[in-house]
């Protein structure tokens, strides 16, 4: 916010209203910005309590309770091992290719690119293959969107 308060008057004029500080719509874009992250974190939490990772709020209690220590049947545990590691180039590309594929395939926002993609070959099965019996192989189903589309024709 910086470099846009550094701006000359007349430039900072024809930005939204959001973009500049101490304004009424810059709270408003803040306020709406927190709660994504909260909703974000949460999303994230669930994932990695399905996948029985300790999520966010767990690895905090864990780290608390790790400096602390504990005694159990007369033994003294000292040490609980958190270090989770940094994620790799490929974790954080992969997790970046399902996070965009559930954006395209099951949000609004991704109703368009949804449409280019799948609309032709929706098209195309509406037009060649009969409805009786037919069975269609999805291969690389990735999120099951274009399955669920298929379905949907019958």
């Amino acid at each position: 916010m910086i470099r846009i308060q550094n701006l000359p008057h007349s430039m900072q004029a024809v930005l939204p209203r959001s973009l500049i500080t101490n304004t009424p719509e810059h709270d408003e874009r803040e306020k709406l910005a927190v709660e994504a992250e909260i909703r974000n974190q949460f999303f994230f939490d669930c994932i990695l309590k399905y996948h029985q990772v300790p999520n966010s709020q767990e690895y905090l209690a864990l780290q608390a309770a790790a400096t602390v220590p504990e005694q159990r049947d007369g033994c003294v545990t000292q040490h609980v091992n958190l270090n989770m590691g940094m994620s790799s180039d490929d974790h954080i590309s992969k997790t970046h290719s399902v996070l965009k594929s559930l954006m395209r395939d099951w949000s609004a926002e991704g109703r368009e690119e949804r449409e280019q993609a799948y609309r032709p070959l929706l098209n195309g099965v509406e037009k060649y293959i009969t409805k009786r019996k037919s069975k269609i192989c999805v291969p690389g189903a990735g999120l099951g969107r274009l399955a669920v589309e298929l379905c949907g024709l019958g």
